[in-house]
């Protein structure tokens, strides 16, 4: 009976750290979508210059499309679906400093101040992207340790 109490308990460590990882996989990829959504708006802003309603309704990302935050995107505009996808994507303070007066102020000046504003958010995110890629797997193994630890824990304090 306790050989059964310890394997199940090990289970569900371990697919809680799975599950743990597996969030943690999914957020990064919200992020990939809003910087490849910082890049379509660039790029149209200094080829095109078409309405941002225009913008929002020709760009295409699976995980921004499965998360909601797409159609919210071209109903209420970025401002809009960052808002109420805030929880969903889980940014950090710096991501959102840099989103959040993106978002307020796009579509609201000339041209080559949009496509200035456009320019410095892209790049900036892109390096907070890229910092989050990096950080990931150590990211994903601590937490990965600290589940299968705790897991442990619970194991010896029952035997």
């Amino acid at each position: 009976m306790r050989a059964m109490g310890v394997f199940l308990l090990l289970g569900v460590t371990g697919y809680l750290a799975f599950f743990v990882s597996l969030r943690r996989q999914r957020h990064l990829a919200l992020r990939e979508g809003l910087l490849l959504l910082l890049y379509h708006l660039s790029a149209n802003l200094e080829s095109f210059s078409i309405p941002l309603s225009q913008i929002y309704a020709s760009f295409q990302n699976d995980a921004l499309e499965k998360s909601g935050f797409l159609p919210t995107l071209r109903q209420a505009g970025l401002y809009g679906a960052l808002c109420a996808h805030k929880h969903n994507l889980a940014l950090s303070q710096e991501e959102e400093g840099l989103l959040y007066p993106f978002a307020k102020q796009i579509g609201k000046g000339f041209l080559k101040e949009e496509q200035a504003l456009c320019r410095y958010t892209k790049e900036s995110f892109e390096g907070l992207y890229g910092t989050a890629k990096r950080e990931l797997p150590k990211k994903r193994k601590m937490e990965a340790a600290l589940v299968v630890s705790g897991g442990l824990m619970v194991i010896l304090l029952f035997i």
